[in-house]
């Protein structure tokens, strides 16, 4: 601060205007939600892979359990079946 026969003057640099100062929390406050914003961002990619992932794995294991059930019924139609055993004894 300056002293002058007129009085005191304040020097330009501890005066900060009130509209900076809102624009400096507002950029604060934006900047917060963008971090934010990416972070959800960021878990819900990994989130889809995780259930990509899943997904391609029980559709593995289904495949495998139809492979299976399908060896199952075929040897029930071959063996139990009335109409298959007439078959049997042409062989």
């Amino acid at each position: 601060m300056k002293t002058t026969e007129q009085g005191v003057i304040k020097e330009k640099s501890l005066e900060i205007p009130w509209l900076s100062l809102l624009t400096l929390s507002g950029l604060y406050k934006s900047v917060y939600w963008l971090e934010r914003w990416y972070m959800v961002i960021g878990k819900l990619k990994h989130e889809l892979e995780t259930i990509g992932s899943l997904l391609d794995k029980h559709i593995v294991e289904e495949r495998v359990e139809r492979e299976e059930l399908a060896e199952k019924v075929a040897w029930y139609e071959k063996n139990i079946n009335p109409l298959s055993w007439g078959k049997r004894k042409k062989k």
